[in-house]
């Protein structure tokens, strides 16, 4: 009787811990690159704007451009 359950138990404490391993992503992200403005590096703040596309060539915009500044 004990060998029948092992399997199942193993089976469902695997699954609880994939369960609670998984997050959700947050928003934030990091820039690792340069900025410039008219190839000089930036300095001051700036307003980046932010806009998702179906395809490569950017054919279709998926919602709205966000604006960070």
């Amino acid at each position: 009787m004990h060998h029948k359950l092992r399997l199942p138990l193993l089976v469902f404490a695997l699954n609880c811990l994939l369960v609670c391993a998984a997050q959700a992503q947050t928003t934030a992200f990091t820039y690792q690159g340069r900025l410039s403005d008219t190839n000089v590096a930036a300095n001051g703040p700036y307003d980046f704007q932010f806009a998702l596309y179906d395809a490569l060539t950017g054919v279709t915009q998926i919602g709205t451009t966000q604006t960070v500044s």
